[in-house]
């Protein structure tokens, strides 16, 4: 059911619009829908509210964010992990135009990317995405594909076609549907991974898994999140980065992954090894060490123990669980990657 600005104080008067499920968290949605205009409609469904300018984006996000909570649901269950329920509905805000996202995400403090589409705002708890296809780098494809077709269109109307062979205009034919075909993957691949990841933060988030005390630990929270961006299966576009870092490099070992916060995230130099070596790491401990991992989680679901620097107790943490980040827990973590399929 949508619901335009002005219709909101009837849903609110009506109470929630869906069966179960948390309430709507209506003064939230009553802001965002005022800020963002009249373009913007609201979309609610049993654990989420989608506020959007697009309809059929709407609907597919409504789908990705059940998806991924579920999952996160299972995975929490999975690993025998205590959550606590969203006492409100998780919001939602997806754009279909890049100048709006960047509007948005500088009104929240965050500098966004136009190639990176999505992120989550810990301190509203809103979760925040765009529409990949609209930005600069796909419009510009767009129109090379535009030409390469009104090229093909214009030499078949004056005949120029005639003096090739069957098989040279079917390659031209061929070198179009490629690049259509690779142009809406990657667009696919974007918008599904960045979307899936940010929605996997909020979950993780409002269940109480991914909690404030976890802030300086980036490998564990973007090697999470991580583990939700595939629709299903394990996470090929991540594990075919990971097969790609040079772990000859003395900057980048399991000691310093779980150590130096400035290998992932904002200002890292190679953001794309950080975090693919962030879900192995994580992928590995789930897989391989699932009771020490639900230990581990656990201690930073608690407060911080009094007369302990959050540095000092998360490295002692993970050596409780896991033992000494050293060459030979890399060693036997590297050959666990190097089997997967």
């Amino acid at each position: 059911m949508l619901f335009a600005p002005t219709l909101l104080l009837v849903a609110i008067a009506l109470g929630d619009p869906t069966v179960g499920g948390p309430p709507v968290d209506t003064e939230l949605a009553r802001t965002l829908l005022s800020d963002l205009g009249i373009r913007f409609s609201a979309d609610y469904g049993k654990h989420f509210s989608v506020i959007s300018d697009s309809a059929d984006q709407s609907a597919n996000i409504m789908r990705t964010a059940d998806d991924v909570y579920q999952r996160v649901i299972e995975f929490a269950g999975r690993l025998e992990l205590s959550t606590t329920r969203p006492g409100k509905k998780m919001t939602v805000v997806f754009f279909s135009k890049w100048e709006d996202y960047r509007r948005s995400g500088a009104a929240s403090g965050f500098s966004v990317n136009e190639n990176a589409p999505g992120f989550f705002d810990h301190k509203s708890g809103v979760c925040y995405g765009y529409d990949y296809a609209n930005s600069s780098l796909m419009r510009e494809k767009r129109a090379v594909l535009k030409t390469a077709r009104a090229k093909f269109d214009a030499d078949r109307d004056a005949g120029t076609l005639n003096s090739l062979t069957e098989e040279q205009i079917g390659q031209r034919l061929a070198a179009i549907v490629q690049m259509t075909n690779a142009l809406f993957e990657h667009e696919s691949l974007i918008n599904q991974t960045v979307i899936r990841h940010e929605l996997a933060h909020q979950s993780l988030a409002n269940l109480g898994i991914q909690t404030p005390r976890m802030k300086d630990l980036r490998w564990l929270c973007e090697g999470l999140a991580t583990q939700f961006e595939s629709v299903s299966g394990i996470n090929a576009n991540r594990l075919a980065d990971f097969r790609d870092i040079d772990w000859s490099d003395p900057k980048l070992t399991v000691r310093t992954l779980i150590t130096d916060s400035k290998l992932l995230g904002p200002g890292a130099e190679q953001p794309s090894v950080g975090y693919a070596a962030a879900w192995g790491l994580v992928h590995y401990l789930i897989n391989e060490k699932p009771r020490e991992f639900a230990a581990f989680v656990r201690l930073f679901q608690q407060l911080p123990p009094d007369g302990t620097s959050p540095a000092e107790s998360d490295k002692a943490a993970f050596e409780k669980c896991f033992g000494k980040p050293d060459a030979k827990f890399q060693l036997t973590w590297l050959e666990y990657m190097s089997a997967l399929k």
